[in-house]
């Protein structure tokens, strides 16, 4: 016990560390997969890991896939391993920088950890469930923080300069070619080299010629990935990324000024004020079991941060100036690159935009730090001031976690109905919606997403399928009216079909469990939209085959669900589709021997209509009216007399009583 009990003292900082970001990010793990970017990444690891060295030429950074393929060698298509493995390495970056922290100020060791807690958890970046696209931009940071560690290890260990200086030059080298994203933060390496040397150098002319020495082996990878990045790298395709504001600076210094000047006041406003905004929205008062989940989690986080900064008694007369000064540095050089690349965070997506100022949370972090040591008076109303942060912090995580989860829950519903009902569908087969169907997501990751439903020929980066969001008033909507080819190109991946192939989908969770592919039929019901009716006709049922050509591998590591009422669903159609009655009646028989019910009145639709073919109009009669009963509208009830009437049973017998329920006309 007493050796534990020392484990636990001499390693307390980590530990609280990995505690935090378990509490923060783990707790919804299991329930979290892929999202938006994520899918891209995915597809082209499908198609073998050496996709991923093209992928990221066709990104514009062309070094940055070797984590992507250390990441799928070890997870796999895992989503769970995936989350646990991005978690991980953002640990270990925080821990990275608590040694940063306390090699710069080794007499306040214990507060050191307080600006590393707010880094960890700081609320400005939502998008740790993104695990598959961001596990190299937290590599990359991992790196910049240890080449850091070992910079200032350095200047301070003649013995054993050069081996941490090689050592530290080659991560900085290695991070910067990775990714662009934490290019600024390299401008703070002279200042915490000056810090560094405070204690060693006896002159502030001395100091500043060591620092500015100690400097130069980084200034030169710098400079050699600017040149290489700004002036010689030649994109394969549109480059998004390039550092567009470095030529703008020669041709339009005086807007270009402007503009960086402008960026700069309402990022940093964003980052050190905006994102604790969002701690105290009204969400913050949820009585849903989530809500609830996550207000339970805040109060408990508030009392064990209490209690640990009460226990830890951190240290008196902090280095108010120096943490300010690094800090204030930290976060005016953070998001430099989104700057010269004319993605400033307060004019980009806000849902991802937070990636953006990753590199500048530490500073935000030390500025906080800096601010409360300044003005609190007691050692209590500090202790209030962090516990009180960091508990808010870690509520709000939990609750943006949350809203992934759904987003995930739905994902999942969704490709596995859609391989319930069009289990191979011809290459070339459009899938189309009105409108984006599925949240945290987007047109091209779902585009990629439903091709991962399907096996992919290994040989060719053509796509099988494509997902296309109509509006009526658009392009797409033109060609599937009109007749003409859909194509789209993404990266290096083509997708080409016929408009008149393309199947029509609808899909809202929120009103129907169920995803349904809309056939003719649907031409006058009521349940859809006009312009889905109108597309209805133009659905190509034909493109579906039930012969299997599931990627079997892929769902079992990622997708794999129990069967739903909807999986029942879902095969009564495709079976109606093959005139496959008797197979729809036993579906029917087997959904109600597992207690599954439908969760719409449309779902019905499949099941009454072949009772009514086989003539049992009794059991047609039972389910029409149960739903109507579940889904009573006009609109409904327009569309449960289409079946009666086709099949002739309006005017006597039990469609009499059906055709008076509904006021078929």
């Amino acid at each position: 016990m007493t050796k534990f009990k020392a484990f636990l003292q001499a390693n307390h900082a980590p530990l609280a560390l990995l505690t935090t970001c378990l509490v923060a990010f783990g707790l919804l793990s299991p329930s979290l997969g892929f999202f938006q970017d994520d899918w891209h990444f995915i597809f082209y690891a499908q198609h073998g890991l050496s996709k991923l060295w093209e992928l990221s030429a066709y990104d514009n950074r062309p070094f940055a896939s070797w984590p992507y393929i250390a990441g799928f060698t070890v997870f796999g298509f895992h989503p769970l391993a995936w989350q646990i493995g991005v978690l991980v390495i953002r640990w270990l970056t925080t821990v990275a920088f608590w040694m940063v922290f306390r090699s710069l100020w080794p007499k306040h060791q214990k507060l050191a950890v307080v600006p590393t807690l707010l880094f960890a958890v700081y609320p400005l970046y939502t998008l740790q469930p993104m695990a598959v696209t961001y596990i190299t931009h937290w590599v990359a940071f991992l790196l910049y923080a240890l080449s850091l560690w070992l910079m200032i290890l350095a200047v301070r260990d003649i013995q054993r300069l050069w081996l941490l200086l090689v050592l530290s030059v080659l991560l900085d080298g290695l991070q910067l070619f990775t990714i662009e994203y934490f290019n600024g933060i390299e401008l703070l390496r002279p200042l915490v080299l000056w810090m560094a040397l405070s204690a060693p150098q006896a002159d502030s002319k001395s100091r500043l010629k060591t620092a500015a020495l100690a400097w130069l082996p980084y200034l030169g990878v710098l400079a050699a990935f600017v040149l290489w990045r700004g002036f010689i790298f030649q994109s394969p395709a549109q480059d998004n990324n390039a550092p567009t504001v470095l030529r703008d600076l020669v041709s339009a210094p005086i807007s270009t000024l402007f503009y960086l000047v402008t960026a700069g006041l309402k990022d940093t406003l964003l980052i050190q004020v905006g994102a604790w905004s969002e701690t105290l929205s009204p969400d913050l008062v949820d009585f849903s079991p989530a809500g609830l989940l996550a207000l339970l989690v805040t109060v408990l986080s508030f009392i064990g941060f209490y209690l640990y900064f009460k226990r830890l008694d951190l240290e008196e007369d902090a280095p108010v100036r120096p943490m300010l000064l690094l800090g204030a540095l930290g976060l005016v050089l953070g998001p430099i690159p989104a700057w010269m690349t004319h993605q400033p965070l307060y004019d980009t997506n806000p849902l991802w935009n937070s990636r953006l100022g990753m590199a500048a949370m530490f500073g935000a972090a030390l500025i906080i730090v800096a601010v409360v040591e300044w003005l609190a008076r007691t050692k209590m109303q500090r202790v209030v001031v962090y516990s009180l942060l960091l508990a808010l912090s870690v509520g709000y995580l939990i609750r943006s976690e949350n809203n992934y989860r759904h987003a995930w829950e739905a994902q999942v519903d969704f490709l596995n109905q859609l391989a319930w009902r069009a289990p191979s569908v011809e290459a070339g087969t459009a899938f189309v919606s009105e409108g984006e169907i599925l949240s945290y997501m987007g047109d091209y990751p779902t585009g990629f997403a439903v091709n991962m439903v399907y096996h992919q020929p290994k040989d060719s980066m053509q796509a099988v399928t494509w997902f296309f969001p109509t509006y009526g008033d658009d392009p797409v909507a033109e060609k599937l009216l009109m007749g003409g080819i859909l194509r789209e190109v993404k990266f290096s991946t083509r997708f080409e079909g016929e408009a008149a192939d393309s199947l029509v989908l609808w899909y809202e969770p929120t009103v129907s469990a169920c995803l349904h592919i809309l056939t003719p039929l649907d031409a006058e019901s009521r349940l859809y939209s006009d312009y889905l009716r109108q597309l209805a006709p133009k659905s190509a049922l034909g493109r579906i085959s039930p012969e299997s050509n599931i990627n079997m591998e892929f769902f079992a590591q990622a997708l794999n669900t129990p069967q739903t009422w909807c999986y029942f669903f879902e095969k009564a159609e495709l079976a109606e589709q093959y005139g496959q009655t008797e197979q729809v009646l036993k579906l029917w028989e087997a959904a109600q021997e597992q207690g599954f019910r439908p969760s719409h009145g449309m779902e019905y639709l499949p099941f009454i209509r072949a009772y009514l073919t086989v003539g049992d109009y009794d059991q047609a009669q039972a389910l029409t009216e149960s739903a109507n009963r579940l889904t009573s509208s006009q609109a409904m009830r327009q569309t449960l007399c289409r079946p009666w009437l086709e099949a002739g049973e309006a005017e006597s017998g039990p469609g009499s009583e059906v055709k008076q329920l509904l006021k078929c006309e």
